[in-house]
């Protein structure tokens, strides 16, 4: 076993984080005059032909931190193809902040992925999503 996990053939275990309300998938989200706005339509299933997706993060933190995240897609053989820029935060209780990344889908083969959000290099958030010709 520890031979399999040497080789990075587990994923990462996601680790419970009060940092965040919510964070989704959606194929747009609406920019408001200071931040952007929660998505309406959380979203599984992209077609490459809308070229992108986007990741919503709402930081909801309930101690005072000063945390690195990371958005990171694989493909289903556990291959890392994209990691954003990492992404300093400073969050505080009672302070709204919203996070989002782009999810290049129209460059995509057909196909299922992994979106894991990492906190500090910790993953506190996964989701599938499907990529359609």
């Amino acid at each position: 076993m520890s031979e399999i996990a040497q080789k990075g053939e587990f994923l990462p275990p996601v680790v419970k984080s009060h940092a965040f309300g919510i964070a989704t998938l959606s194929s747009y989200i609406a920019k408001g005059p200071d931040s952007p706005m929660p998505p309406h339509e959380y979203r599984e299933i992209f077609s490459r032909r809308h070229q992108k997706g986007s990741v919503y993060v709402d930081w909801t933190p309930q101690t005072k931190q000063k945390v690195t995240c990371e958005l990171r897609l694989f493909n289903l053989d556990n291959k890392l193809l994209i990691a954003s820029k990492p992404k300093e935060l400073s969050l505080n209780p009672g302070k709204y902040m919203a996070t989002t990344w782009e999810v290049p889908v129209g460059n995509m083969l057909a196909g299922i992925y992994r979106a894991d959000l990492a906190l500090s290099d910790q993953t506190v958030w996964r989701q599938f999503f499907r990529v359609t010709d």
